[in-house]
């Protein structure tokens, strides 16, 4: 599971896992917890979300993502930002949509993917991407845990059909997994069915 929020303990917590577990291919990429993870022998996915980071701008070096096969972008980035991270890495980009997200409909970004309440199939992956957060205010891209159910509940058949998925892609975390009391920050519960 990727997941977004904005909080760089959550890229710090995931780099500690890669290192404590062993994850191949694992390497930092830079501060503001952008990271490079090999998924699977063969797969190298860019995961980023929430921060623009200057190693994807002005000083950006392509050394650091050589190999990148995949990138993700987990919400709360800007569209120019992800058309800008798609043309200076050459690897299909796939996104979802965060709360903050709410240009993408009149400023889609150019060469990438919406996976918003979608399966999709890159690099061998099976991708299922869940876009928005828990319901704060009643923006957009906010959702009650029913609604959230519900939007899953409809993909069940394509999830099967699929046989399953590799990578669930989200902007919020399962409920109790690295969220926050407030209602913007919390978890679905439902994302550990």
């Amino acid at each position: 599971l990727l997941c977004g929020r904005g909080q760089r303990r959550h890229y710090r917590q995931l780099s500690d896992h890669c290192r404590q577990f062993d994850c191949p291919g694992s390497s930092k990429a830079g501060r503001h917890g952008l990271y490079v993870q090999q998924d699977r022998p063969g797969v190298k996915i860019l995961a980023i979300s929430d921060i623009e980071v200057q190693e994807l701008r002005d000083g950006f070096d392509p050394v650091l993502f050589e190999g990148v096969e995949l990138i993700i972008s987990c919400g709360d980035l800007q569209p120019e930002y992800l058309t800008l991270v798609r043309e200076k890495i050459d690897a299909p980009l796939y996104y979802i949509l965060g709360n903050h997200d709410l240009r993408y409909r009149q400023s889609p970004p150019v060469g990438c993917t919406d996976l918003s309440f979608a399966i999709a199939r890159e690099s061998g992956l099976r991708l299922l991407g869940l876009s928005g957060s828990r319901w704060y205010n009643g923006g957009k891209n906010q959702y009650h845990e029913a609604e959230m159910r519900l939007f899953i509940r409809k993909l069940y058949f394509a999830i099967w059909r699929q046989q399953g998925v590799d990578i669930v892609i989200a902007h919020a975390t399962p409920s109790h997994v690295h969220d926050a009391e407030d209602r913007c920050h919390r978890g679905f519960k439902f994302f550990h069915n």
